[in-house]
């Protein structure tokens, strides 16, 4: 069902408000360029002749806000971008390797980065994900998690469900410290699909700028097919960035509270 009303015309004044918005909540593109040049330096390190993890295959790759576009500027310089991103591991299997071992694997890798690039930060140890804390001036830190390739098993779930997913290809079962096993191996890992998902979300996103804008819809996709997700700021990113800040603005004394940003870009990428 649509809850969101579609008949209704912005001002000229109210569109450039909006797009004002936007813009002061948009994260400078320098930033995307940053994360990215990390991505690149960290999986260039798990590649070295040295490397414990290079016989696995390692792919490091955004996922979260910053994969989406949807990422907005912290609300104080105290605060830092979280560049969420996955570790995976691809020559590895849930039936080769404990969720502990791959994430003490992945993380003694990540931390000899840390010391032979001076950073002075130790590397912390979270429920699913290393988190990798730049120098102050950088104002983000990364969080990876370390995941083995899921897809098989995801397709054979869908289709036992009767349903289909051409992105199930995509999915990864990743570590959690909290499942019950956790230091076995086994077949019950946390799955996540942080490619497959970004491909919806575009598909969602420029669905919507089809409709609103009632153009051809071969000449739409053509012109944003290739463009990286996060450079596209089509009017549904444009939208979750708003609430985001929005969010952030009614819950800044009780962040507990707030809506996570998934909920908030599925709510509204669900829209028809």
């Amino acid at each position: 069902m649509n809850m969101i009303p579609t008949n209704i015309t912005l001002t000229k004044e109210a569109e450039d408000y909006l797009k004002d918005l936007v813009a002061e909540l948009e994260v400078p593109e320098g930033r995307y360029e940053a994360a990215r040049a990390r991505y690149a330096s960290l999986g260039k390190w798990l590649h070295r002749d040295e490397s414990t993890v290079a016989k696995h295959a390692p792919q490091i790759y955004a996922q979260g806000s910053f994969r989406l576009g949807t990422a907005i500027k912290p609300s104080s310089e105290s605060e830092e971008y979280d560049v969420d991103s996955i570790c995976l591991c691809k020559a590895l299997g849930k039936e080769t390797i404990t969720q502990h071992a791959l994430k003490i694997l992945v993380g003694q890798e990540i931390d000899a980065y840390r010391k032979a690039n001076r950073m002075e930060k130790p590397l912390v140890n979270g429920r699913r994900c290393w988190v990798l804390s730049y120098a102050d001036s950088a104002q983000f830190h990364m969080d990876i998690v370390p995941a083995v390739p899921n897809g098989t098993q995801q397709q054979i779930l869908l289709e036992t469900a009767g349903k289909s997913n051409e992105w199930a290809s995509l999915s990864v079962g990743i570590t959690d410290n909290e499942t019950a096993g956790y230091y076995a191996i086994t077949d019950d890992w946390q799955r996540s699909n942080p490619k497959g998902y970004s491909r919806w979300f575009k598909q969602r996103a420029t669905v919507l700028y089809e409709r609103m804008q009632k153009a051809a819809a071969d000449s739409v996709r053509a012109s944003v097919e290739n463009i990286p997700t996060f450079k596209l700021k089509l009017p549904l990113q444009a939208a979750i960035m708003i609430l985001k800040g929005h969010r952030n603005h009614m819950f800044a004394d009780r962040s507990d509270c707030a809506p996570i940003s998934i909920i908030i870009t599925m709510c509204f990428g669900l829209q028809n």
